[in-house]
């Protein structure tokens, strides 16, 4: 089976994954009749979620194909490639093994998000002159994504944070 073909298969899955969630949340009560906001009902961040499943899962199925070449894919089997999934899953677990509920959750997610940036960004681009600039920017997209999540669960979704 091609690339392609595989792509409109899990497209389709995930697009219908994601209806299914949006009908589910939608079938949730939303206790508006106690007196709660349309933002506190239950069933929101699963229909915000399925809804950005769906739309993915469609994008997956619908996207141009590229010109197929050999090289198209990463091979998972590559030592490269299985250093990317190692770091990923290392960096994640100490993000939610050894900084959750022991730093303050902006703190940690920052220093999450900051490693994470920088150490792709070098695995990518090796070039040492170019560390300052990455350092800056992963910084400054840390400290934005890290209090942009905390406003969005803390404050518009009451959601309490570790």
């Amino acid at each position: 089976m091609t690339d392609q073909r595989v792509d409109k298969i899990t497209g389709v899955v995930f697009f219908l994954l994601g209806v299914a969630v949006v009908g589910a949340s939608l079938a949730m009560p939303d206790f508006q009749e106690q007196g709660a906001s349309v933002y506190e009902a239950p069933g929101l961040t699963p229909a915000l979620l399925g809804f950005a499943l769906a739309v993915s899962g469609l994008l997956l199925a619908f996207r141009r194909a590229r010109t197929e070449t050999a090289g198209s894919l990463p091979d998972l089997r590559a030592p490269e490639s299985r250093k990317r999934v190692l770091l990923a899953v290392v960096l994640t677990l100490i993000y939610a093994l050894g900084l959750l509920g022991r730093v303050p959750f902006i703190a940690a997610t920052a220093v999450f998000v900051f490693s994470f940036t920088l150490s792709f960004e070098h695995l990518i681009d090796k070039d040492r002159t170019k560390l300052p600039r990455r350092a800056a920017i992963a910084a400054l997209l840390a400290a934005a994504v890290s209090v942009a999540i905390s406003f969005l669960f803390q404050d518009l979704f009451l959601v309490q944070l570790p």
